[in-house]
């Protein structure tokens, strides 16, 4: 138990874990501390005293009795004055206050005065964190089997099943090749009464195979690896069981922007002093997509820095063909690609995302120092408006190379350069501006 200073307290970032408790609630107009009034009502409930000797021996009954007087105060209750706050911990009780306060305030939002301080206090009625949808907007169910995919493009594909340092247990990996979705799985929440997958939720993750070693494919937190400085995630834990013993196999799925990411941050084990980390990918001296913990999240549910637009970047296995796509000459009459002449360059194939195809130049990236090819350009209309969506095909020694130096603007300072391949921190091969230029040769599809 521990007594507040006086600062100003954030009831909304109370975790599940929490509870706080107020010995002393004064009423604005009459002021009766509403904790110790007496029973002058038979539909009131019978006064509440606080022993400071033994205050929370029966948390249970005085957080109801709180609720009870909350739900038959004759007047708003959005105004209290505070005196004497304490805050404790082992409890998972906070949820009742927060359908206390739920239940008599008269509007969402209530301002509490906490003696010299004060707070302003949004409750919803809604405490239930939102469900998680798949990539058609219904709602993830438990024990259903689900793939879990990258949002990016050209990053791989869905998670899988190898055998890494040793044979077995084996380790949770991303697939190399993108068409690759991996295996299915299964979420299993910490209360497995609940039938939907809910964000910031514990729950166990477990893949629906067979495989040639006896531990589990219920995912778990490996030991601190020393060789490379990370906790990988492997299989071998055990399904269900909240508390010490299993704490290590429990993960969550939280919101990322419009996405979502795996996250390691347990909470059934209050006394446990746990790890909050995103889950990430650590690719290893043999090239293999492990899942670890770190700082840059593996996103669900293709991109590079944002969903929308996609950007162009080049598949990482050779046998990879990519995306076919079709050249639009600045002059549309003429019906034959030639070197060194305006083109637009446009994807022929259906994305997640609103904008086009159609290639263009990005605005200059600092964190890089690098221009990136995009997407979402303008396809025709040559002028100051669309300089940005015109490309030209080079000839290369035997070969050929794109180039970013375009001829629709006479008034336009624009940049000519070859354009390269730049790989990112992810291992992504980007396509922009470089001094080393893509070489290329075309193939119908």
């Amino acid at each position: 138990m521990e007594r507040l200073a006086q600062e100003p307290l954030d009831l909304t970032s109370t975790r599940n874990s929490q509870l706080i408790i107020f010995t002393e609630l004064i009423h604005p107009q009459n002021g009766n501390d509403i904790l110790k009034i007496e029973h002058q009502d038979a539909d009131l409930p019978p006064p509440i005293t606080a022993d400071r000797r033994h205050p929370f021996s029966s948390s249970p009954l005085f957080l109801l009795s709180i609720t009870a007087i909350y739900a038959a105060a004759p007047s708003p209750l959005s105004l209290l004055s505070i005196t004497t706050i304490y805050a404790i911990a082992p409890s998972s009780l906070s949820l009742l206050f927060i359908t206390a306060i739920c239940t008599a305030a008269p509007s969402p939002s209530s301002l509490l005065s906490i003696t010299s301080f004060s707070l302003s206090l949004n409750v919803t009625a809604n405490s239930a964190p939102s469900p998680v949808r798949d990539i058609d907007g219904k709602e993830v169910r438990a024990g259903i089997d689900y793939y879990i995919l990258p949002v990016f493009r050209g990053k791989g594909g869905g998670l899988t099943l190898a055998s890494t340092t040793q044979r077995c247990p084996l380790d949770v990996v991303q697939a190399r090749q993108e068409v690759d979705h991996g295996l299915p799985l299964t979420f299993s929440p910490v209360n497995p009464k609940k039938g939907v997958v809910r964000v910031s939720t514990d729950l166990n993750i477990k893949f629906s195979a067979a495989t040639i070693c006896v531990q589990s494919t219920v995912w778990r937190l490996a030991n601190y690896d020393e060789s490379t400085g990370r906790y990988f995630v492997t299989t071998g834990g055990v399904e269900g069981n909240p508390g010490p013993e299993t704490v290590s196999n429990w993960f969550k799925i939280e919101k990322f922007n419009d996405d979502y990411k795996l996250v390691f941050c347990p909470g059934v084990c209050d006394v446990c002093k746990v790890i909050c980390r995103d889950v990430g990918i650590y690719i290893d001296a043999h090239g293999r997509r492990r899942l670890a913990l770190s700082d840059r999240v593996y996103r669900q549910l293709a991109s590079t820095t944002q969903r929308c637009p996609l950007d162009v970047v080049q598949a990482r296995q050779e046998v990879d063909h990519g995306l076919p796509l079709t050249f639009s000459p600045v002059n549309p009459k003429k019906g034959v690609v030639r070197v060194s002449t305006d083109l637009n360059i446009k994807f022929s194939a259906a994305t997640i995302c609103v904008q086009s195809t159609v290639w263009r130049l990005a605005n200059y990236e600092k964190s890089t120092g690098q221009y990136f090819v995009t997407t979402g350009g303008v396809e025709g209309n040559p002028g100051p408006e669309t300089v940005r969506n015109w490309f030209k095909i080079e000839k290369f020694n035997d070969d050929y190379k794109l180039v970013f130096c375009p001829g629709v603007c006479d008034v336009c300072k624009v940049i000519c350069r070859d354009v390269g391949i730049y790989i990112d921190e992810h291992g992504t091969r980007r396509l922009a501006l470089s001094d080393v230029p893509f070489k290329v040769m075309f193939k119908k599809a």
